[in-house]
């Protein structure tokens, strides 16, 4: 008799939490108000990847799903709510007090799945959630649609190179240099990504270069550039980030590091060695230019204008029997316009010897004709 009474206790219990993993229905546990409002959805596979619940596409049975209900006197983490999926992939909580919720639950990494790309019916992102809570209230008591599709495959998303323009072994203080570093995926998911270039000191950023949209400030150390793609690439379409910059100092093979940032399906990423590639930048101080100088011992010597004289001399003194000499020295003469130059002796001396040799020709020729008349 004991026997039977406790088969029936159990059928009994077993009977009431069949339909809650039959049809994937919860209703609102004790640590939360009860309430009229709801959420629904449904998890399938999304076996072409599209984000959308397509004609054959099969449910998920048996997937968990968690409901965090806030409540609005307490600022603390979420009231947990948890179901899993019914055999075609539905769930549903019902019995909700209106609050702010968010619905969260598992990735299926081990299943070689992960969560399709957003924005078909779609509602789950990477980290497993919706990306913002929403509110049950008399206007909208009843939450649907709140679906979660999953996708297999892989991408691999790989830094595809830096480039440094114009390319040198080694740079000078002064130099601009843009550097720019593009990133990419192979696989079969559309997918947003990112890049995150980190630079050496010495280096001032001129302006942003790149089609992706920047995530840090404008005011941010130039140390660090972030981008991000504004809509979903295709495989092997590069996506770049980087800037022009002046090199302000001295730079000893500064390591410049370019790194993808991976979207909704970096967790798929079977090789995340090729995420981050390195090159290296030299730069040296420009070189000085020699002062000029006016020492003649190490510059030319500049070549005087006009003649070079030397000192008259004086009167009774003679080249041949002067006991001292003077250093000729270079003396600039001015150019005079329309005349000779002078040479600074006096003419006069010259006419009176001509004059007294002209006397003395003059005198010996008449003294030679008196000499024949008498003989």
């Amino acid at each position: 008799m004991r026997a039977t009474r406790k088969h029936l206790a159990a059928a009994l219990v077993c009977s009431a939490i069949a339909p809650l993993f039959l049809t994937g229905v919860a209703t609102a546990q004790d640590a939360i108000p009860t309430g009229d409002g709801s959420v629904s959805g449904l998890v399938w596979q999304d076996t072409n990847s599209n984000g959308l619940i397509d004609a054959g596409e099969p449910g998920i049975a048996g997937h968990q799903v968690t409901l965090l209900y806030y409540d609005p006197a307490v600022p603390a983490p979420g009231v947990p709510v948890v179901t899993t999926t019914a055999a075609d992939g539905s769930y549903r909580f019902e019995n909700l007090p209106h609050a702010l919720y968010e619905v969260e639950m598992a990735n299926r990494l081990e299943h070689g799945q992960t969560f399709t790309a957003t924005g078909g019916d779609s509602r789950f992102r990477s980290y497993g959630r919706m990306g913002s809570p929403f509110t049950i209230d008399e206007q909208f008591k009843d939450i649907n649609r709140v679906n979660a599709g999953f996708t297999g495959g892989s991408n691999d998303y790989r830094a595809s190179r830096i480039t440094l323009s114009p390319s040198k072994e080694t740079y000078q203080v002064g130099d601009v240099v843009e550097i720019v570093g593009g990133v990419h995926y192979e696989g079969p998911h559309a997918d947003l990504l990112g890049a995150r270039l980190t630079l050496p000191k010495g280096l001032t950023k001129l302006n942003r270069l790149g089609d992706m949209y920047s995530t840090l400030a404008e005011a941010e150390p130039a140390t660090v550039l972030e981008g991000m793609m504004s809509e979903a690439s295709r495989t092997g379409e590069i996506g770049s980030t980087g800037a022009r910059f002046r090199i302000d100092q001295p730079i000893d093979a500064g390591r410049i590091t370019l790194e993808v940032l991976p979207g909704h399906f970096g967790v798929t990423d079977p090789d995340p060695a090729n995420n981050t590639t390195t090159v290296s930048l030299t730069a040296v101080a420009a070189p000085v230019a020699p002062a000029p100088t006016t020492d003649p011992a190490t510059g030319p010597v500049d070549q005087p204008v006009g003649d070079v004289t030397s000192p008259a001399p004086t009167s009774g003194s003679s080249a041949a029997t002067s006991t001292s000499t003077s250093t000729p020295t270079a003396t600039p003469v001015a150019q005079a316009t329309g005349s000779l130059a002078s040479t600074g002796a006096s003419p006069v001396g010259l006419i009176a010897l001509a004059g007294a040799l002209l006397t003395a020709g003059v005198a010996a020729f008449g003294l030679s004709r008196r000499r024949r008349a008498k003989a």
